[in-house]
This record gives C-alpha cells, structure tokens and sequence, in this order.
C-alpha cells in the first residue's frame, strides 16, 4: 500500500520529502521526450525506424540497441549529460541497426552524420565505467 503511505504524506504536510523523487521523475519525463524527438529527428535521416525506446538504470553502458527488435534502451544516467552527448548517443544506438557492431561502416556513417562523435565520446565514456 505504498499509494497510502504517499496520501499519508501528503494529508500529514510532509510533502517536501517528496520533492526530490518528484524532481527527479520530472527530469526523467523531460529525457523521454528528447529522446523522443531525437529519434525522430534522426529516422528520416538515416532511414531507419525504432519501434521502442526506454530509459532505465544501466551499470556499463550509455545505451544498448537490438538491431532485430529495432528497440533501444538509454541509460537513465543520460538525464545528466549534455545535449550533444544525448544526441550522439542516440545515433549511435541508430546507427547499430546499419551496421554490425563498431565495423568499419558505424565509423564511416558516424563521421559522416556526426562529426564530433568522437570527440564527445572520449570526454563521457570515462565516467560511467568509473562510477558505476
């Protein structure tokens, strides 16, 4: 009965002990929706579709795409990151479902779609591995 506990709160003007969840669960909204107009900004470019994107916690990784599923899960921790970190990992994601794995067309599409892929890339993937 988590629902009552919540109530409880609320009627008892304990409310600011919520705030930080709530905060929290609207930046989360926010993140859905840019990754959402990512996705369609970046489909008709690359000519793909995604059937499914989600966030969630993840340990390792800033993404994972299943090419056959045409479904990608973003890491929740992307909420914090730049825009530009955001857009590149969307199109990289995208651009997995071209390729198989980091072969020689995922560099050639990513330098050509997003220049400065690499550059963002080195300067995020530190961080995940060594806080997670």
């Amino acid at each position: 009965m988590q629902s009552m506990g919540l109530l409880k709160t609320l009627l008892t003007g304990k409310a600011s002990a919520l705030k930080p969840s709530i905060a929290e669960h609207q930046r989360l909204i926010r993140l859905s929706a840019r990754i959402r107009r990512l996705i369609a900004k970046w489909e008709p470019i690359l000519g793909i579709h995604v059937q499914e994107a989600h966030h969630q916690p993840l340990k390792t990784y800033w993404a994972s795409a299943n090419a056959r599923t045409r479904k990608i899960t973003f890491n929740s921790k992307l909420v914090d990151m730049s825009p530009a970190f955001l857009e590149v990992t969307v199109v990289h994601e995208m651009v997995h479902f071209l390729t198989k794995g980091h072969d020689q067309l995922f560099y050639t599409l990513m330098d050509r779609h997003v220049p400065q892929w690499r550059r963002l890339h080195a300067r995020y993937a530190e961080p995940l591995t060594r806080n997670s």
